[in-house]
């Protein structure tokens, strides 16, 4: 099992605003859950940063679901193999 150092605990950090995702956040830095919510627990900084994290992971989500819904994705159109064009397609779920 890896230490749990500062600089893991940034990349930690990192790939959960990224994920919201606690088990892929821990599995980046090669500990355990138990690991991850012991130093949640015992370090209120941490536990501070954490919360940040996940804030703007949500935010993130959030801002990607409305592009999609409101500006859409273009979708490559393909005949006979070739990309043709595009067609724009929005996300209503």
């Amino acid at each position: 099992m890896a230490a749990f150092t500062e600089k893991s605990k940034d990349i930690f950090l990192a790939k959960l605003r990224e994920t919201c995702n606690v088990t892929l956040a821990s599995q980046a830095v090669g500990i355990s859950l138990t690991t991850a919510y012991k130093h949640r627990k015992d370090d209120i900084i941490f536990q501070e940063r954490w919360d940040e994290a996940l804030q703007e992971g949500v935010d993130l989500l959030e801002a990607e679901a409305h592009r999609r819904a409101f500006g859409g994705v273009d979708e490559p159109v393909f005949y006979q193999g070739a990309e043709v064009g595009a067609v724009r397609k929005y996300s209503d779920s």
